[in-house]
């Protein structure tokens, strides 16, 4: 069977270039380190806070079991 793959959208808490990778997410308000097959839009800043220096990341990666 194949892996099913899916939009989350999460909230880094480390932030520093709009280039730079994000590693660190908050997930379901735990921090998880995982590995996204791509990112898309990250580190953008997060339009419903935009004076809190959190960003906020898409990635598209395949959940595993």
């Amino acid at each position: 069977m194949r892996k099913k793959k899916q939009w989350k959208s999460l909230t880094c808490k480390t932030y520093q270039n709009l280039d730079s990778t994000c590693e660190t997410c908050v997930f379901f308000g735990l921090e998880k380190r995982f590995k996204a097959t791509t990112s898309i839009d990250c580190c953008s800043i997060s339009p419903r806070e935009p004076n809190k220096k959190f960003r906020v990341c898409l990635f598209f990666f395949i959940k595993e079991k």
